[in-house]
C-alpha cells in the first residue's frame, strides 16, 4: 500500500502505477535525487528531492491540470517498510503548497 498527499491510499500496485506514469507524462524531464537513504531493519527512510518540468496536462484523481512550463525542486521523504524482500507499506511526505507553487498551480 502507498500512502501519497495528493493520491490518498492507494491499496493495490496498479493504482500507484496509473497515479505515476500519469506524472511521468506531464513532467517526462522528472527525476529524484537522492540526498540520503538509512535502512533499520525491515523499514528504509529516504530523503531527496524531485525536479523537472510540468511540460504536459496531468491527470490527477481530482482534475486534469493543464501544464505551465514551469520547472520545480521539491524535498520529499520516503518511508518503505518490507516484509520478504517485498514493499508491503510506502509514505511519501512533501509540501505541497511549495510544489503546486512551483508548478504554477498555486498563486
Amino acid at each position: 500500500m502507498t500512502v501519497e498527499p495528493t493520491l490518498g491510499r492507494a491499496a493495490g500496485l496498479h493504482v500507484w502505477r496509473e497515479y505515476d506514469e500519469a506524472f511521468k507524462a506531464a513532467c517526462p524531464d522528472a527525476r529524484f535525487v537522492l540526498r540520503s537513504a538509512i535502512q533499520a531493519g525491515e523499514r528504509i527512510a529516504v530523503e531527496g528531492s524531485l525536479r523537472g518540468t510540468f511540460a504536459n496536462p496531468l491527470r490527477t484523481p481530482q482534475r486534469e491540470l493543464q501544464p505551465t512550463g514551469h520547472s520545480f525542486d521539491v524535498w520529499y521523504a520516503h518511508f518503505l517498510d518490507f516484509r520478504d524482500g517485498r514493499v508491503v507499506e510506502h509514505h511519501i511526505y512533501y509540501d505541497q503548497v511549495a510544489f503546486g507553487v512551483q508548478l504554477g498551480i498555486i498563486p
